[in-house]
C-alpha cells in the first residue's frame, strides 16, 4: 500500500508518569490523533488511538493523570514544530484484539485544565478584565495571555471560589468591546498561550485557507484530491439556534 502525504507528521508521542523511571515513546503505537478546539473552552481536548502489542497499558498502570507531550508538524515547507502538553484524562475504549495485541483509545486534555484543577481563586482583583485575565492565567498556570486588550472596562471584583480557568470564563463571558461585541476565551493548537478576543477581531481576520475552502458539494464529497477532501463537509443540519428577527427585536436587543 502506497503511504499518503497528510498535512502533519507526527514527531513524538512521549508518555510520562511518576511510576515509570524513563518516558515511553508511543509514536510508532500511535495509529489516530484527533484534537479538537472550541471558541467556548480555553483548553484543548482530544484522542489517541494506540495498538498495544506489549501490555504497556497494563505496566503504565494509568490512573488518569498521566503525561503525553505530543509533537506535531505542518508538512509545508520552514514550518516549525509544535508542541503540545495534554494529561490523560481517562480510557475511553480497550478493546483486545488478539493474545499479544490491543487497540486503546485514551482521552486527553490540554495541561491548562489539570493544572487549573489543582487550585481555587477566591480573591479581590481590579483593572481592565484583560488584565485580570492575564494575571490569573499567569500566577495560577503560567501561560500566557493574547489578547488585543479593546475592553475597556475598569472592573472591580472577587473572584467567587471559582477554579482559575472558570474565574477566567467567568470574566470573559462577561466583558464586551467598545461596540459592544463579546469576547471568547480559548486555547489552540499553534500556539502555548491562551486567546481573548472579540467577535469583530475574529471575524476580520485574515483566513488562512483563502486558496482551498471548505464545501458542501456532491462532487466534492467524491473527489479524489487530498486538499478537497481534507476539507469536504459531508453532512450539516440546522438546529433550533436559526435566525429569528422577530425574537432579537421582541427581545429589545
Amino acid at each position: 500500500m502506497v503511504a499518503k502525504n497528510t498535512e502533519f507528521t507526527i514527531e513524538s508521542v512521549l508518555f510520562t508518569s511518576p511510576r515509570i523511571r524513563q518516558p515511553v515513546e508511543l509514536r510508532l503505537n500511535v495509529t489516530d490523533i484527533d484534537i479538537y478546539e472550541s471558541l467556548d473552552k480555553p483548553y484543548l481536548t482530544g484522542e489517541v488511538v494506540l495498538v498495544d502489542n506489549n501490555n504497556f497499558i497494563e505496566n503504565a498502570d494509568i490512573l488518569g493523570a498521566e503525561n503525553i507531550t505530543i509533537a506535531l508538524k505542518s508538512a509545508r515547507t520552514n514550518t516549525n514544530t509544535i508542541v503540545k502538553n495534554f494529561y490523560i484524562n481517562k480510557i475511553t475504549h480497550q478493546q483486545r484484539v488478539n493474545d499479544n495485541s490491543q487497540v486503546v483509545v485514551l482521552h486527553i486534555i490540554e495541561d491548562i485544565l489539570h493544572l487549573a484543577n489543582l487550585f481555587n481563586v477566591n480573591r479581590y482583583y481590579e483593572g481592565t478584565g484583560s488584565d485580570i485575565i492575564e494575571k490569573i492565567c499567569g500566577e495560577f498556570m503560567g501561560k500566557q495571555l493574547t489578547t488585543e486588550r479593546t475592553d475597556l472596562q475598569n472592573l472591580k471584583l472577587i473572584v467567587p471560589n471559582l477554579d482559575p480557568l472558570q474565574a477566567c470564563k467567568w470574566i470573559a463571558d462577561n466583558l464586551t468591546s467598545v461596540h459592544g461585541f463579546p469576547y471568547y476565551f480559548y486555547s489552540t493548537l499553534v500556539s502555548p498561550k491562551v486567546v481573548l478576543r472579540d467577535l469583530v477581531s475574529l471575524i476580520t481576520s485574515v483566513p488562512l485557507n483563502t486558496n482551498s475552502v471548505y464545501q458542501w458539494s456532491q462532487s466534492a464529497v467524491q473527489s479524489h484530491e487530498e486538499d478537497v477532501q481534507r476539507r469536504t463537509i459531508h453532512s450539516f443540519k440546522l438546529g433550533k439556534n436559526s435566525e429569528d428577527l422577530f425574537s432579537v427585536i421582541q427581545k429589545g436587543l
